[in-house]
């Protein structure tokens, strides 16, 4: 029998390597066996029949146990896989944003090659979570500067799509939370719209307003002061905030 580390199994039945090489499940699953056949011995080698009734709700309560603290583990680990993906899948919502916003800016602008390693790093961890469960090559940012911001930008709103996809293949329709929250979705577009739109020449509140289809220029303030905020949209005025002839205009990507 294998004696290593209190396992009482028979040694063809011990999983390959020794306890400390297992897998967590590979090791839960030893010690459900090995628990097992211990009780086993023990029915085989008594004769009192209220012994043998006793072992017998020992192995139905033991087995019940392990069945049930095997479900909340899988629950539990299945949980932390979700959180891992939902992190990524910021981050890669983040990337296209930002190479959106390149894009934007200078259409035919290169993506570098320490940009596409940090854009390849999170695709890397995406792909090994994604690759198996979609049975797809997913691709990745060229490090030799041969693709436009535009280009990454599209590969990245592919690879979205592909998130949408697997958590609805994987969570059969209904995972934990979905992956975008609709409401900052549409202003974050709203915003990219503007930035594209006082590219080439200033425009006034009113007419970005009008361009979204807001009469109430008080009804763009909340597109427009993150934009400002983070230096992406500048003001022709900046010393006058409120100046009657202030002006927008997105700010160069250099």
């Amino acid at each position: 029998m294998g004696t290593d580390k209190g396992w009482l199994l028979p040694q063809e039945c011990l999983p390959d390597g020794t306890p400390e090489e297992w897998s967590d499940s590979t090791y839960r699953l030893a010690l459900k066996s090995s628990v097992d056949y211990q009780l086993k011995e023990l029915l085989r080698m008594t004769k009192s029949e209220k012994l043998h009734i006793a072992v017998l709700r020992a192995m139905l309560s033991l087995n019940t146990y392990f069945d049930v603290n095997e479900r909340v583990i899988q629950r539990h680990e299945g949980q932390r896989g979700w959180d891992r993906f939902r992190l990524l899948h910021r981050q890669l919502s983040g990337l296209v944003s930002e190479f959106y916003a390149l894009a934007a800016a200078c259409p035919e602008s290169a993506c570098g090659a320490f940009k596409a390693q940090q854009v390849n790093r999170i695709l890397a961890q995406m792909k090994e979570l994604l690759g198996e469960e979609m049975g797809l090559e997913l691709p990745l940012v060229s490090e030799e500067g041969e693709q436009s911001c535009s280009d990454v930008s599209l590969l990245l709103r592919g690879w979205l799509d592909l998130c949408a996809e697997f958590a609805w293949r994987h969570y059969d329709g209904n995972p934990p939370e979905f992956l975008v929250d609709e409401a900052s979705y549409k202003e974050q577009l709203l915003r990219e719209r503007i930035l594209a739109f006082c590219q080439n020449e200033p425009k006034t509140a009113l007419e970005i307003g009008e361009m979204l289809g807001y009469r109430n220029k008080r009804s763009i303030r909340k597109y427009l002061n993150p934009l400002l905020d983070s230096g992406r949209l500048v003001r022709t005025v900046p010393d006058k905030p409120n100046s009657r002839n202030q002006q927008y205009i997105t700010a160069r990507m250099i």
